[in-house]
């Protein structure tokens, strides 16, 4: 477009020049009223070559400027017309391209700061994008739309808006409207439409709730998504944000974790916005540490009892299991003026989480003014702001979060990079399932495959990662989180060695379960237990440090259960929500002994594990 642009710019500028020079030589003008009104004859002459009527024939044909002042003109002419009747077009002409002939592309509905943002990520890697919006244009959308993107106005919980986007043909559809509502309408008019085999549908949901929907009897089950030849994935840009903050700076990195004297490790978040919100989960999902001292969560918030009273509603099992009550999993509190906060040197994380970025910026600044006016020793809190707009740091020890050009990327919405290691850890599972400990990916991918798409096998025996209930991947993924936080109880430089390395007998002969484990499990956890004595801590304290973990892990599992609101009951029962193994370790070991293996699996592969980033 630049380019027609230019050519019509040059080629009027030529025959406008051209066209007053080789007038003005073929019609002298002299001086005075006269000169002037020559000089008027001939700019009108000039400006008649652009409506195409000079005439070669005159007088004047003999200057040779003429004759190329009319060429120039026309081509600035007709250039001019092609120019505007492209850019009349331009959408339309876009809009048939992706409708019949885009293939593979992406669909985003919403296009507001999340949509805008993951439509310039593909853009610029070179993908095709269709982005679907009900308002009208923007100065952004119109930077996408001369980017390459089509724009398509319109409503997306329309099927036949969508098949105008080219749903038939298309890869991916994001859906990033306002609302959750809105999200899973589109979703159903998506699964409703004509569209691609293995279709695959991300959809941003920001309220707990909604997730009922993608139960087993919920209307978008993986049953029903897969009988509608459909992939699912559910996100929440503000836990992403929160899982990339806790994934840069987990949780206890600046604290002892592993000595039971220790003092616990203890958060601040400041606002209870959708951002604190999720911040919080994420503290509460993640922050069970080897020492087994619960984390300790302070929610400072100008209405903190609404604030306790939301949380508590959408959570109702966790009043049941914190403060020292029930399992006793966290230490939570919720306090309304700062100066009930206690000093900030005593927080390890200090975390702003407005939705408003501004505020954010603000209250981590007062939180941070403060914490450098107090006298005496303490921890060196990590000070965090969420920063959707990529702000800069205020100051050197102050980390923005949250950033949407870092969140709505094709890797992380579309790839669900934060899913490798739960994925990793899921494909172990099938190769135990399948009995193929040696495939390449490729084979064991398509033996997958096979064995999911035979007739007659219920959800219950598909393997496939994106073919499992929405509440077991969850599970998966939030375990992998918590990688980062078990590598924190073996130390991460060499130090002086004690003694010999351990041989496979002494390992044999002290690891727990290491006769009924799988190769590939024993092998890792022999692995983690070498490179610990080769980094300084003596063998039985690393055999220690892993039966801590292992209850670390039964600490976190039982808290992924209860922040979903499962209760301990006689059987697992995913419809109403109770599980036998709710227990603390003491009585699982007493009533459940057999499940203890898994605990101790999920620390042995640590060492092979990636944790999330």
């Amino acid at each position: 477009m630049k380019t027609r642009a230019a050519v019509t710019i040059v080629a009027a500028t030529v025959a406008a020049t051209l066209g007053i020079w080789g007038y003005w030589l073929a019609f002298p003008v002299g001086t005075g009223e006269a000169g002037v009104l020559g000089a008027l004859d001939n700019t009108y002459r000039t400006l008649r070559l652009f409506m195409l009527e000079g005439d070669p024939a005159d007088t004047s044909s003999a200057q040779w400027q003429l004759s190329l002042a009319r060429v120039s003109a026309a081509v600035a002419f007709f250039g001019a017309v092609i120019w505007a009747t492209f850019e009349l077009l331009e959408a339309r002409i876009r809009q048939f391209h992706a409708r019949y002939l885009y293939r593979g592309h992406y669909i985003i509905c919403g296009a507001g700061d999340r949509g805008q943002a993951l439509a310039a990520n593909l853009l610029s890697q070179g993908e095709k994008v269709v982005l679907v919006e009900k308002q009208v244009a923007t100065p952004l959308l119109d930077r996408l739309f001369k980017a390459g993107a089509v724009v398509l106005h319109g409503d997306a919980t329309d099927p036949a808006v969508l098949q105008q986007a080219g749903l038939a043909r298309a890869a991916h559809v994001v859906m990033l409207a306002g609302t959750d509502l809105v999200n899973l309408e589109i979703l159903a008019a998506a699964l409703a439409a004509p569209h691609k085999p293995e279709l695959h549908c991300h959809v941003h949901l920001a309220r707990i709730e909604n997730r009922i929907h993608f139960e087993e009897k919920g209307c978008f089950s993986i049953e029903r998504i897969k009988s509608q030849r459909a992939f699912l994935t559910v996100f929440n840009i503000n836990e992403l944000a929160a899982v990339a903050l806790f994934g840069q700076y987990p949780l206890g990195s600046n604290a002892d974790t592993t000595s039971p004297d220790a003092p616990p490790v203890r958060i601040l978040v400041a606002g209870f916005g959708e951002v604190g919100y999720a911040v919080m989960v994420e503290a509460l999902s993640t922050g069970h540490f080897c020492n087994g001292r619960p984390i300790q969560v302070t929610l400072l918030d100008p209405d903190a009892r609404a604030a306790q009273d939301r949380f508590h509603s959408r959570h109702h099992q966790v009043r049941h299991h914190a403060n020292g009550q029930g399992l006793r999993l966290w230490d939570i509190e919720f306090k309304e003026r700062i100066d009930d906060i206690g000093p900030i040197g005593a927080y390890h994380h200090v975390i702003a989480g407005d939705d408003v970025p501004n505020e954010a910026l603000s209250t981590i600044l007062v939180l941070h003014g403060r914490h450098r006016l107090e006298q005496g020793t303490g921890v060196h809190p990590r000070f965090s702001f969420h920063a959707p707009d990529g702000a800069r740091k205020p100051r050197e020890e102050i980390e923005p979060f949250g950033r949407l050009a870092d969140l709505c990327t094709r890797d992380v919405l579309i790839n669900t990079s934060g899913e490798d290691a739960a994925r990793q850890s899921h494909m172990h599972y099938v190769r135990s399932k399948l009995e193929l400990p040696d495939a390449s990916d490729a084979v064991l991918d398509e033996e997958v495959r096979k064995r999911d798409a035979t007739p007659g096998k219920g959800p219950e025996e598909w393997l496939g990662w994106n073919l499992q209930p929405l509440f077991k991947r969850r599970s998966n993924v939030a375990q992998s989180r918590h990688v980062a936080v078990k590598r924190l109880a073996f130390p991460a430089s060499t130090a002086a060695r004690h003694g010999q390395p351990p041989d496979d007998s002494q390992l044999q002969a002290q690891m727990p379960y290491h006769d009924s484990l799988q190769d590939d499990v024993r092998e890792a956890g022999m692995q983690l237990l070498r490179d610990a004595v080769a980094r300084g801590l003596p063998l039985p304290d690393a055999i220690d440090r892993c039966r801590r973990l292992a209850q670390a892990e039964h600490a976190r599992w039982n808290a992924f259960h209860v922040l979903d609101n499962w209760r301990h009951g006689p059987a697992k029962d995913e419809d109403r929500k109770t599980h036998n193994c709710l227990l603390d370790w003491e009585q699982l070991q007493a009533r459940e002994p057999g499940t203890l293996e898994y605990d101790y699996i999920n620390v042995y592969r640590t060492s092979s594990t990636q944790p999330t980033p």
